[in-house]
């Protein structure tokens, strides 16, 4: 079976189980346990005839939402049609000669980094340091680089790098003229939510913040990230930008889905209490190793010989629960899957299932 480029392509397996979309139960993706929202089905079916009409091409109402939601400048805010987008629209704007990714993480970085003709330098996350930041690999890095990518927390690792590391690297990619791009696309899902978040210093500083609104409102199927950075810099990418690449319905499921605090108080008690359930039935189970995380995934790797992360996969997936093959990130190999977190009832379903194919190897 062909290894996924991403997760959550439920539509893939469908057709090779034939099989309705809904019987799969899909932990290949870091998708919201609880769904969306309440209020964005209505506030869609409320107002199904704004498909008559345009999307405002300055999307000024959903701009002031997402600048009221995470605190900062209607001119500081890019809104891409997923945080993709700006991924690409950025390195494809800046065209960089040399660009550094901190791995394993996102493939998209390293993707659109060729398209635009970069050279990568990557840096290595070490697991017997628990994924830490490498910083002094990453200091030397930034006199040959343009620009450097992090995400923060990490996918697929789902560690959460500290606040004080990150502004001290912000710092000195400022003094060395390097962009830090930090990707806080999982921070909502984290107990300490925005605290970690360096959008406060986009003004002071080379930073661009991407976060992908899909994964915690639930609507990957719309499409909608945004990125946060100095004035100047969104004038530039906006003139690059495609014009009207919100369609109206994303626009009225973000705003009221962000209007919804309660929301996200349930999605962070449940990631939290279901999070630890599942690493602790993973840590119980002989030959997987799981590692600890901040956000609604689990990394964990293999350790029952002769198993591998694609056959885990294959042999999941013939029970119609999808998990994610690691073997695809840079910096991991075919012992590491992710596994996304849900409710009670699918997780118990995930771990009996993943306990017998493991004993059954």
């Amino acid at each position: 079976m062909t290894i996924q480029q991403h997760g959550g392509n439920v539509s893939f397996y469908s057709r090779q189980f034939n099989c309705p979309v809904g019987d799969i139960l899909d932990y290949s993706a870091n998708i919201n346990p609880l769904g969306f929202p309440t209020g964005t089905k209505d506030a869609i079916m409320d107002n199904f005839n704004i498909l008559l009409h345009y999307p405002d091409p300055e999307y000024q109402e959903l701009k002031k939402s997402i600048a009221g939601f995470v605190n900062t400048r209607i001119d500081n805010i890019l809104l891409g049609n997923g945080a993709v987008e700006l991924i690409y629209l950025l390195c494809n704007m800046l065209k960089p000669n040399r660009l550094t990714i901190v791995v394993p993480t996102f493939s998209e970085y390293a993707r659109a980094a060729t398209s635009s003709g970069a050279r990568i330098k990557q840096i290595a996350l070490n697991e017997e340091d628990n994924f830490s930041l490498p910083l002094e690999k990453i200091l030397a890095s930034l006199p040959d680089s343009q620009v450097l990518f992090i995400c923060n927390p990490n996918n697929p690792t789902g560690n959460l790098f500290p606040r004080d590391q990150l502004e001290f690297i912000a710092q000195k990619c400022s003094q060395h003229e390097v962009l830090l791009v930090v990707d806080e696309s999982f921070i909502e899902f984290t107990l300490s939510n925005k605290e970690n978040s360096l959008i406060n210093l986009v003004d002071g500083n080379k930073i661009f913040v991407l976060s992908s609104l899909t994964k915690i409102l639930g609507i990957p199927g719309l499409r909608i990230g945004y990125g946060v950075g100095h004035s100047l810099l969104i004038k530039k990418l906006n003139l690059k930008k495609d014009p009207w690449n919100i369609n109206c319905f994303a626009e009225l499921a973000v705003k009221a889905g962000l209007s919804d605090q309660l929301f996200f108080e349930k999605t962070r008690q449940l990631v939290s209490m279901e999070k630890d359930f599942v690493y602790e039935k993973l840590d119980n189970i002989i030959g997987i190793e799981p590692f600890p995380s901040e956000v609604n995934f689990l990394l964990a790797k293999i350790t029952r010989s002769g198993l591998t992360s694609t056959k885990l996969v294959e042999e999941m997936a013939l029970k119609k629960i999808l998990i994610r093959d690691c073997s695809n990130f840079s910096g991991l190999s075919d012992k590491y899957i992710r596994l996304g977190i849900k409710n009670r009832a699918n997780n118990l379903t995930m771990i009996e299932a993943l306990t017998s194919v493991i004993a059954g190897s």
